[in-house]
């Protein structure tokens, strides 16, 4: 009686196992018929991750010209040089950001101007406060090449110029080094209102544009 049912089952088992063969296979072909295939040619790029905003998008000239005229009132009402040094540093990223687009118009020279007016201020500031005399000769270097476009500035290098002379100092590096220390103590009121003058015309420019 076993040996006859077990010669049945072998039997099953033979005549089934090609049609299960043939649906295993069927199944494959379905499987990698549904698969697409993407071939190296086709790949671009691959990315890991989640896609994040670019950081060097370029601002707007309203947000750099906003950053500039807070730095103004802020130099206006009366500020420390530990509060200053940073709202320089902040207000450059923005004016930064601005540049790096595409604006050609004339308001991106003031605006670049009046950015170089307040750096002016903060390294003549940072050289009075730590009083390395070195540093002041490149101060003293800039304030005269900027009195083309800031006529102001010639009273700092007159100031500067009649302070070598009490001193007896008579070399070129000892006249820019007194400019720079006069530009560093009292003169960051005027380097300021050059930016303010720059910063004044780039505000007209941009409303100009609307």
């Amino acid at each position: 009686m076993l040996k006859t049912i077990s010669a049945a089952l072998l039997a099953v088992s033979v005549l089934a196992a090609p049609a299960l063969a043939a649906g295993q296979a069927t199944h494959q072909a379905t499987k990698t018929a549904q698969t697409p295939v993407i071939k190296a040619e086709q790949v671009k790029t691959i990315s890991y991750g989640a896609a994040s905003a670019s950081t060097s998008q370029p601002a707007p000239a309203s947000e750099a010209l906003r950053a500039l005229k807070a730095l103004q009132s802020a130099t206006s009402v009366g500020i420390t040089y530990r509060y200053y040094a940073p709202r320089v540093i902040d207000t450059k990223v923005q004016v930064d950001r601005f540049l790096l687009g595409n604006a050609i118009g004339p308001e991106r020279a003031h605006m670049l101007a009046a950015m170089g007016y307040y750096e002016l201020a903060a390294q003549a500031w940072s050289y009075a406060s730590t009083e390395p005399l070195g540093g002041f000769v490149g101060v003293g270097q800039r304030v005269e090449a900027e009195r083309a476009t800031c006529p102001s500035l010639q009273s700092l290098v007159d100031q500067g110029v009649s302070r070598a002379a009490r001193l007896r100092s008579t070399t070129e590096e000892d006249r820019l080094r007194s400019i720079g220390i006069v530009a560093g103590s009292s003169g960051l009121t005027i380097v300021w209102a050059c930016a303010a003058a720059e910063l004044a015309e780039a505000e007209k420019l941009l409303a100009e544009k609307k």
